[in-house]
């Protein structure tokens, strides 16, 4: 059995270090908490919204992107950064070292995936909040907050775990045991 540390090669160590860079970015960029410095996320997010649900969105200022037709508003809190950074650093991570590309396309390939993922997954959980929401409070006993996060916390666990297995079987070699 191999005892000995790996270091990882130069360029793997720059990989890393940017993509360190980009995650302390998008956080720092979440905490400011102002809707214009994530319209990166919500503007695709409503975008697809208006057009799965059928509803016009209007952005506003300071809010987000409101409905013009119902009560809700798509706000920072709702841009999915957090999601984004998770989903990153987990593909990056997790499957980095394991690519046969050079590390700077691969990253920003793994980014792209983060944010298509990130995009579809909240205009999913966001739809599904808006459908079922007002149903699982009333069946659960719960209020409707409760249930807002609780729906959001199985939604971005499960589809981060479904990526994950996902590019794990992607970058499985073909004669590998899937672990």
């Amino acid at each position: 059995m191999d005892t000995k540390l790996k270091i990882p090669s130069s360029p793997l160590l720059v990989g890393y270090a940017l993509a360190f860079a980009v995650v302390v970015g998008v956080k720092l960029l979440a905490r400011v908490g102002e809707v214009g410095y994530l319209l990166w996320l919500l503007s695709p997010t409503a975008w697809l919204l208006e057009a799965c649900l059928n509803e016009p969105l209007a952005f506003e200022a300071g809010k987000g992107f409101v409905a013009l037709q119902s009560p809700f508003i798509i706000s920072a809190e709702c841009a999915g950064a957090n999601f984004f950074i998770i989903s990153f650093l987990s593909v990056v991570l997790g499957f980095l070292h394991k690519s046969r590309w050079a590390v700077l396309p691969t990253l920003a390939v793994f980014g792209l995936l983060a944010y298509c993922l990130t995009v579809c997954v909240n205009v999913f959980r966001i739809v599904n909040i808006l459908k079922f929401e007002q149903a699982l409070s009333q069946a659960s006993g719960f209020s409707s907050k409760v249930v807002h996060e609780a729906q959001g916390v199985f939604v971005y666990v499960s589809f981060l775990l479904l990526f994950y297995f996902s590019l794990h079987l992607f970058f499985k070699k073909p004669y590998e045991k899937l672990t």
